[in-house]
């Protein structure tokens, strides 16, 4: 995972959602290195998506 985030830079924010999301969030917190207030993590990863794709129709 830590590998796919180092494709991209100059993140400004992060969600990080996904059936992983509990196991990772914190090595990607650290490895991003972004301030509290621009990290998200889903109360409920595993249907973040799905709630999502619901609320946009």
């Amino acid at each position: 995972v830590l590998e796919a985030v180092d494709r991209f830079k100059g993140y400004t924010h992060v969600a990080v959602v996904g059936g992983g999301a509990c196991l990772l969030a914190d090595d990607i917190r650290t490895h991003v290195n972004l301030r509290e207030d621009r990290f998200f993590v889903a109360q409920d990863p595993q249907f973040a998506l799905v709630y999502g794709l619901k609320a946009i129709g």
